[in-house]
């Protein structure tokens, strides 16, 4: 792959393993982060199926969820939403040459 390992035998390195965690390992941070996944990225019936299955495993999950409740949360989720949510307006501004044949159907069908 293009490079060149170079090993000197005199150095010796030790590494030193733990018996226990020096800090608490929770699965806080991947539980909201699957539940956020599931407010921005599923319809309401996955993301309800999604909520049901973690909260079955870790009833603390609750409390994530009311994190996820907030209106500031809404507001981020919001905002991510809105990258992939395209209007038709979109569309037509970023692909104008592309759809120039069907302009014509594309506004009668707009106002009808």
């Amino acid at each position: 792959m293009g490079f060149e390992n170079y090993v000197n035998h005199d150095i010796k390195v030790f590494h030193h393993y733990r018996t226990k965690r020096p800090y608490k390992c929770t699965f806080d941070p991947v539980d909201f982060n699957s539940l956020y996944l599931a407010r921005t990225y599923f319809g309401q019936p996955y993301q309800m199926l999604t909520e049901e299955a973690i909260c079955a495993k870790r009833p603390k999950a609750r409390e994530l969820i009311a994190e996820l409740d907030t209106p500031e949360m809404a507001t981020i989720i919001e905002a991510q939403q809105s990258k992939f949510t395209r209007s038709i307006e979109d569309w037509l501004e970023e692909f104008d040459v592309e759809l120039q044949p069907f302009k014509q159907d594309i506004e009668l069908a707009k106002n009808q």
